[in-house]
């Protein structure tokens, strides 16, 4: 997957889940090598319903990760 949109497309179609991207993290960033964004949840109580199913995709197909990265933030590498 080359672009933040692509991936987002990835895990709708996988998941059925809708990221949404952060408006205050907008670009594409790097750490260690690997290409990231910032996407959003309203609240964090959604965000945990979500993130055991993200989980899941990341060890199904290994071409996306996510990890928190706040409150209501997940960063998505591909």
């Amino acid at each position: 997957m080359e672009n933040k949109e692509a991936v987002i497309d990835f895990v709708k179609l996988q998941t059925g889940i809708k990221l949404e991207l952060c408006d205050f993290f907008t670009k594409v960033k790097r750490m260690n090598g690997k290409k990231y964004f910032n996407v959003v949840f309203k609240t964090r109580q959604e965000f945990s319903k979500y993130y055991p199913i993200l989980q899941r995709l990341e060890l199904s197909y290994k071409c996306v990760s996510f990890q928190p990265n706040g409150d209501c933030r997940l960063a998505v590498f591909f």
